[in-house]
Protein backbone atom coordinates (compact mmCIF):
# COMPACT_ATOMS: atom_id res chain seq x y z
CA UNK A 1 0.00 0.00 0.00
CA UNK A 2 1.64 3.63 -1.19
CA UNK A 3 0.59 6.66 0.80
CA UNK A 4 -1.52 8.84 -1.17
CA UNK A 5 -1.69 12.89 -1.24
CA UNK A 6 -3.92 14.93 -2.98
CA UNK A 7 -3.81 19.05 -2.47
CA UNK A 8 -6.73 21.46 -3.38
CA UNK A 9 -7.31 25.27 -2.52
CA UNK A 10 -10.29 26.10 -0.96
CA UNK A 11 -11.11 30.17 0.01
CA UNK A 12 -8.06 30.94 -0.66
CA UNK A 13 -6.52 28.30 2.21
CA UNK A 14 -3.80 24.93 0.39
CA UNK A 15 -5.69 21.92 2.04
CA UNK A 16 -3.02 18.92 1.27
CA UNK A 17 -3.91 15.61 2.38
CA UNK A 18 -1.45 12.57 3.24
CA UNK A 19 -3.41 9.13 3.14
CA UNK A 20 -1.73 6.51 4.73
CA UNK A 21 -3.43 3.05 4.62
CA UNK A 22 -0.79 0.91 6.37
CA UNK A 23 -1.79 3.06 9.45
CA UNK A 24 -5.24 3.81 8.84
CA UNK A 25 -4.41 7.44 9.29
CA UNK A 26 -4.81 10.46 7.33
CA UNK A 27 -3.26 13.64 8.01
CA UNK A 28 -4.43 17.00 7.17
CA UNK A 29 -2.18 20.12 6.40
CA UNK A 30 -3.94 23.81 5.96
CA UNK A 31 -2.22 26.67 4.80
CA UNK A 32 -3.81 29.98 4.74
CA UNK A 33 -2.17 32.66 2.25
CA UNK A 34 -3.04 35.48 5.22
CA UNK A 35 -2.45 33.94 8.10
CA UNK A 36 0.16 31.21 7.65
CA UNK A 37 0.04 27.17 8.84
CA UNK A 38 -2.33 25.70 10.79
CA UNK A 39 -0.56 22.57 12.91
CA UNK A 40 -1.91 19.45 10.93
CA UNK A 41 -4.48 17.25 12.15
CA UNK A 42 -4.49 13.48 12.26
CA UNK A 43 -7.82 11.26 11.96
CA UNK A 44 -8.36 7.51 11.56
CA UNK A 45 -9.62 6.47 8.29
CA UNK A 46 -10.50 3.40 9.93
CA UNK A 47 -13.98 2.91 8.94
CA UNK A 48 -13.65 4.09 5.70
CA UNK A 49 -11.19 1.19 5.11
CA UNK A 50 -13.75 -1.29 7.00
CA UNK A 51 -16.36 -0.11 4.99
CA UNK A 52 -14.35 -1.30 1.61
CA UNK A 53 -13.94 2.08 0.24
CA UNK A 54 -10.92 2.55 -1.63
CA UNK A 55 -7.94 5.14 -1.00
CA UNK A 56 -9.36 7.24 -3.30
CA UNK A 57 -12.45 7.26 -2.48
CA UNK A 58 -11.42 7.94 0.86
CA UNK A 59 -8.79 11.08 -0.06
CA UNK A 60 -11.75 12.50 -1.99
CA UNK A 61 -14.15 12.18 1.11
CA UNK A 62 -12.22 13.45 3.16
CA UNK A 63 -11.41 16.40 1.14
CA UNK A 64 -15.07 17.02 0.39
CA UNK A 65 -15.40 17.31 4.32
CA UNK A 66 -12.94 19.84 4.70
CA UNK A 67 -13.99 21.33 1.96
CA UNK A 68 -17.52 22.12 3.51
CA UNK A 69 -16.21 22.97 7.31
CA UNK A 70 -13.49 25.55 5.36
CA UNK A 71 -16.63 26.96 3.63
CA UNK A 72 -18.73 27.19 6.73
CA UNK A 73 -16.45 28.57 8.90
CA UNK A 74 -16.19 31.42 5.83
CA UNK A 75 -19.71 31.90 6.10
CA UNK A 76 -19.75 32.48 9.68
CA UNK A 77 -17.09 34.65 10.04
CA UNK A 78 -18.63 37.90 9.32
CA UNK A 79 -21.06 37.13 12.07
CA UNK A 80 -18.32 36.61 14.48
CA UNK A 81 -17.14 39.78 13.20
CA UNK A 82 -19.82 41.70 13.77
CA UNK A 83 -21.11 40.38 16.94
CA UNK A 84 -17.76 40.98 18.21
CA UNK A 85 -18.44 44.66 17.02
CA UNK A 86 -21.47 45.01 18.99
CA UNK A 87 -20.35 43.69 22.06
CA UNK A 88 -17.63 46.07 22.33
CA UNK A 89 -20.48 48.40 21.58
CA UNK A 90 -21.99 47.41 24.46
CA UNK A 91 -19.60 47.62 27.42
CA UNK A 92 -19.74 50.56 29.75
CA UNK A 93 -16.62 52.73 31.15
CA UNK A 94 -15.96 51.76 34.68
Amino acid sequence: MATLCMQIVVLGKTVQLVLSPERRTARIFIVDDGAGSHPPRTMSIEQYVDAGMTDDEIARHVLEVVTMSIEQLARLQPYNRTARAQTHRLRYPS
